[in-house]
């Protein structure tokens, strides 16, 4: 079993905060601000306030399995608790984990959010690749700020890729703001 520490990584230990539990969509269960999730109405084989073991997904985040009504279903510990202590989803928005770390599910550390904020959010946490960083880049930083300077000055995509040689389909996707988008204006190409 998982204990509070390593569900919330991230929390800062000098501003300790009690543990609260609040009921979720699943009456069976409550979830915690802490990221946990107990079992409050008994059944066949089941301990009242038994805290459930949490089971990371292919994805990175933490699921747990609830039985309801006798069917199991996979629930994101993340999104019971923003569904607990932030409210509803409002639609079309993501839940946003602050600090980046997927495993930290503490209500203080999840907020609602667009996909450009959530994105953000991973680039400047640094979770998210971009530049020389991402694998399957070719070029470096002053080789694509070349590239944006040159295109600037009218110069083809075949030109520019031959005076820099450099693969043309590098260019290309520097001029249609597919990679280095976040380092240029691309209307200004």
């Amino acid at each position: 079993m998982a204990d509070r520490t390593s569900l919330s990584q991230g929390r800062n230990d000098e501003c300790e905060m009690s543990e609260i539990f609040k009921p979720c969509r699943f009456p069976e269960y409550e979830v915690s601000n802490f990221g946990r999730v107990k079992r409050v109405i008994g059944g066949r084989g089941v301990r009242v306030g038994h805290i459930l073991s949490p089971h990371k997904s292919s994805n990175g985040y933490f699921n747990v399995r609830l039985t309801t009504d006798g069917h199991q279903r996979v629930v994101s510990i993340h999104s019971l608790v923003a569904e607990v202590f932030l409210g509803p989803r409002p639609q079309g928005l993501q839940i946003r984990h602050l600090d980046g770390n997927k495993q930290n599910n503490d209500a203080d550390n999840l907020a609602y959010g667009t996909a450009k904020e959530n994105g953000q959010d991973n680039v400047r946490l640094g979770v998210m690749p971009r530049g020389e960083r991402v694998h399957t880049n070719v070029l470096t930083q002053p080789q694509a700020a070349k590239c944006v300077e040159l295109l600037r000055k009218k110069l083809s995509p075949t030109q520019v890729a031959t005076l820099l040689n450099i693969p043309r389909n590098a260019v290309y996707k520097i001029k249609y703001g597919r990679t280095w988008k976040w380092l240029f204006d691309e209307a200004t190409i």
